[in-house]
């Protein structure tokens, strides 16, 4: 099937494609300008949980699949298969500076190496339980398996992610 356009609306569609294109490449500049470039990390691995470090969480168990890096996000796709239900916790670099009225209420906030993360606890299955695997899209400062139960677990995640550099 043929279609015909006429040339002001083939024009005007150039141009919407022109500007969409150098709108989309000013922004993929503007990250390796100011960040550097993306790297792309793709593993697997099997883990067995610890004992959660982050005071306050220690009767829970947690494996740190991708630590937290200073001015680093990881955004990506988690999936995995666990011996025990367990949540994804998505840490997220956390300014304490920013104080929120009580009207507001707080984010939880976990602390690794003394440096502070909010923390985003993911439940999958319809009836927000906990489940043994998922497959999860993700983006953060790091990710992790984690039983607030404190059941001892060992799994097996496919990740695949890219490690973005923050621009300043």
């Amino acid at each position: 099937m043929h279609y015909h356009f006429s040339r002001p609306f083939q024009h005007l569609m150039s141009g919407l494609f022109l500007a969409v294109l150098a709108w989309s490449s000013m922004g993929i500049a503007d990250v390796q300008a100011k960040g550097g470039d993306p790297t792309r990390i793709a593993k697997q691995v099997t883990v067995v949980s610890t004992q959660d470090p982050i005071p306050g969480h220690t009767q829970h168990q947690l494996s740190l699949l991708l630590p937290p890096e200073d001015g680093v996000v990881y955004s990506g796709t988690l999936t995995y298969s666990s011996s025990k239900p367990v949540e994804v916790v998505v840490l997220h670099a956390y300014d304490p500076t920013v104080k929120p009225g009580s009207e507001h209420g707080e984010v939880a906030i976990g602390y690794i190496n003394k440096k502070p993360y909010a923390l985003s606890v993911m439940q999958f299955s319809n009836n927000v339980e906990v489940t043994n695997s998922a497959t999860v899209s993700f983006a953060g400062s790091g990710i992790a398996l984690h039983t607030l139960s404190g059941e001892k677990f060992t799994a097996t995640a496919t990740l695949d992610a890219l490690r973005l550099p923050l621009a300043n």
